[in-house]
């Protein structure tokens, strides 16, 4: 993935992409639903109400954050983004997933037949295209981030971008839950076998159960603190040593802030004979080189110790 193509990705595209998918499941979805009486389409258009209602979520939590500071959160509100993506987790987890699967059970226990299963078959076909390239976009911005390496679960794994990564995981709940649904239901129509469609039903929802708990995991860990990922440290450390004056990093602590922003802690060793006046030069030549030139930085620390 190039960054010629992955420049201009910013992320409200990656969200409100998801977002019309996400519409145009839930519509799509509860219509064929009624239309052919199938518990797998019930359980697409549950799953849908819940990406909808999710990233909806994100959405405002995005919105939130990119408030601008003030007196009372002098380094901004970008963590707002996890509270409202937790929630949407929360809210995905106990009450979509439990209740999809409990109809898928139900559905399974009292097998009924479908009707019109060709409009499912269409339908679950394009929301697999649809949702494949909702997921392209969120995989394309984390993707073209400069100083990541390695796969794109790699990179995916270690982003800070909570808000597409968040999108990226409801997408792939959306392709999953279709692409299992479409087997499910061709299984019923090649055997015949009515219990099919409650069994695709069982499995959207479990689907969606994992993967939301993958979620709420990486939201976890940022709500609780966590660092700023290895690019970011290790360009830190690479500006404030390329200083003449300055002689050794002996500690670096980092915390992501929300939308991919840090602040920073850093403990340097300068030379000894440095005077007051070159002392405060050099603090501010550490600020102004790593925040002007790592944009992810917001705020950075300095102290001076010995080692």
């Amino acid at each position: 993935m190039s960054p010629k193509n992955t420049k201009k990705i910013s992320a409200e595209k990656a969200v409100l992409t998801s977002l019309f998918v996400d519409i145009l499941d839930l519509v799509v979805n509860a219509i064929v639903a009624v239309l052919t009486g199938s518990m797998v389409m019930v359980a697409e258009a549950l799953q849908g109400a819940a990406d909808l209602f999710s990233v909806i979520l994100v959405y405002i939590g995005l919105r939130k954050s990119k408030k601008p500071l003030d007196i009372e959160h002098p380094f901004g509100y970008g963590r707002s983004i996890y509270i409202w993506t937790f929630v949407a987790g929360i809210v995905t987890l106990m009450i979509t997933a439990v209740l999809t699967f409990y109809l898928g059970l139900m559905r399974f226990l009292n097998p009924e037949p479908i009707k019109n299963i060709y409009l499912a078959y269409i339908f679950l076909t394009v929301f697999v295209f649809t949702n494949s390239y909702s997921l392209s976009v969120g995989l394309r911005r984390i993707a073209s981030k400069k100083g990541r390496t390695g796969g794109i679960f790699r990179r995916f794994k270690k982003s800070p971008l909570i808000e597409t990564k968040t999108t990226v995981v409801l997408d792939l709940i959306g392709c999953s839950a279709a692409f299992i649904g479409l087997v499910s239901l061709i299984l019923y129509g090649v055997t015949g076998n009515f219990s099919f469609d409650g069994l695709g039903a069982m499995a959207v929802a479990v689907v969606l159960g994992i993967l939301t708990l993958y979620l709420l995991n990486s939201t976890k860990d940022l709500l609780i603190g966590k660092k700023a990922p290895d690019y970011i440290e290790d360009s830190i450390k690479e500006k404030i040593l390329s200083l003449k004056n300055v002689k050794q990093i002996l500690d670096l602590k980092t915390m992501t802030v929300g939308l991919g922003n840090v602040i920073a802690n850093v403990e340097i060793h300068a030379n000894q004979n440095l005077k007051t006046m070159q002392i405060e030069k050099l603090m501010d030549e550490i600020k102004d080189k790593v925040v002007k030139e790592i944009k992810e930085v917001i705020h950075i620390q300095i102290e001076l110790e010995t080692p």
